[in-house]
């Protein structure tokens, strides 16, 4: 049955996001960042509807986000697209570190650049950092919050990968608070099998970070912090019968 609402709700994901966009050449004449990006948290919060009520996926918050208004450097770990959907709906006004390939992707890469979203090629070196850095400091400036993933990637519950230091040169050039965000959403949306399960997904909103430490004390501080909160929060929900299931 899980897998039947799990199907259903990507049929219905798909559906959505041809209908919502079909109005995508009438944002294009209106151009103004601010409506492109209420058009998909509102694209967002659809998705995040299916999810509560098609496939029974809901989540909760340990903590709580900033009411301030004033723009922060958000660190997540990485497991699944859940994440991507569900902090474009918590964090209003927020620009991920994206990969700049999804740039190419028809009207999606345009959303991505009108948002806006900092876009890097993963592949530049150095070229890639200073980029990072000067789109972040232009979204400090114009009132945005940036969210990076410093693993780089997606990867599995069990998982550590070495969090890469761009996300602590970028907390040194913002000089802006920085928190760090566990969750386990890679419990319940598994992108290998396409398959999304009923259940609640924990997010747990660690300490703020001010600025001013060293990088190197940051990017440890962080790495350690996050590993250690999102495999608490991942033995918490997994079941024996889960990790069975997937092999």
């Amino acid at each position: 049955m899980q897998y039947l609402r799990s199907k259903f709700f990507t049929a219905l994901l798909v559906i959505w996001t041809i209908a919502l966009g079909s109005l995508t050449p009438i944002l294009m004449l209106i151009g103004a960042e601010s409506k492109v990006r209420s058009y998909s948290r509102f694209w967002v919060r659809g998705i995040m509807l299916g999810l509560r009520t098609v496939v029974g996926l809901n989540y909760q918050i340990i903590g709580r986000f900033p009411s301030d208004g004033q723009p922060r450097l958000y660190v997540s770990n990485h497991q699944s697209a859940w994440e991507t959907f569900a902090f474009a709906h918590l964090i209003p006004n927020v620009s991920f570190v994206a990969k700049k390939e999804l740039r190419k992707v028809p009207i999606f890469g345009w959303y991505l650049a009108k948002y806006p979203m900092i876009l890097i090629d993963r592949g530049a070196g150095k070229a890639a950092l200073r980029e990072m850095i000067e789109q972040g400091t232009r979204a400090v400036k114009e009132g945005r919050s940036i969210l990076i993933f410093p693993e780089g990637t997606r990867i599995g519950v069990d998982d550590h990968r070495r969090y890469q230091f761009g996300v602590a040169a970028l907390y040194k050039a913002l000089n802006v608070p920085a928190i760090p965000i566990a969750h386990n959403a890679g419990c319940l949306w598994n992108d290998d099998y396409f398959m999304r399960y009923n259940g609640t997904v924990t997010v747990k909103i660690l300490d703020e970070i001010s600025p001013g430490i060293t990088p190197a004390k940051f990017l440890a501080r962080i790495e350690k912090e996050i590993n250690y909160e999102k495999d608490k929060l991942a033995s918490e929900e997994f079941l024996e019968e889960w990790r069975l299931a997937l092999g």
